[in-house]
C-alpha cells in the first residue's frame, strides 16, 4: 500500500512523463524510470530505440518474444545509478509508461529487467498499472 506522500509524487511523476512524451513526440509508447530518495528524484532513466547494450543484445536472443531491442528505461536508470554510486538499499524506483492517449499504462518490467532490479536490491520498486494505480514489484 502506498502513502499519501508516495501516492501524490507517483501522481506528479505520471504527469511529467505525460508531459515528456508529448514534447518528443515519438510516436511510441514511452516509459522512464524514476530514482527517488528521500522524496528527490535522483537520476531518470528512458527507453532509447536506436541504442542497445551488450546484455540486451545477448537477452534478445535468448527471449526474443518477451523483450524489444533498445535500451530498456530501467537499464538505463540502474547504468546512470551506478555512475553514480549510490547505495540501492535507500533508493526506490518507479517505473512509468504512457501510451499513445497520455495515458499511464501498465509498466511492469520485462523479465530481464526485473532480474537486473532484483540483483542491486533497491528499497522498493513500483510500476504503474493504470492512470491511478501502481504495483509493487
Amino acid at each position: 500500500m502506498q502513502s499519501a506522500n508516495q501516492q501524490k509524487l507517483f501522481k506528479r511523476l505520471g504527469r511529467i512523463v505525460k508531459q515528456s512524451k508529448s514534447a518528443l513526440q515519438t510516436g511510441r509508447v514511452f516509459h522512464m524510470a524514476f530514482a527517488i530518495q528521500k522524496s528527490c528524484i535522483i537520476a531518470v532513466g528512458y527507453n532509447q530505440y536506436d541504442k542497445t547494450s551488450p546484455s540486451t543484445a545477448h537477452y534478445t536472443k535468448e527471449n526474443s518474444a518477451d523483450y524489444t531491442a533498445g535500451i530498456h528505461a530501467e537499464s538505463d536508470l540502474i547504468g546512470k545509478l551506478k555512475r553514480l554510486e549510490i547505495d540501492p538499499s535507500k533508493v526506490k524506483i518507479l517505473v512509468i509508461r504512457a501510451d499513445n492517449r497520455n495515458k499511464l499504462v501498465l509498466s511492469k518490467p520485462c523479465s530481464n529487467c526485473a532480474h537486473q532490479l532484483g540483483l542491486h536490491q533497491y528499497k522498493q520498486v513500483w510500476y504503474s498499472v493504470s492512470n491511478e494505480d501502481f504495483e509493487l514489484l
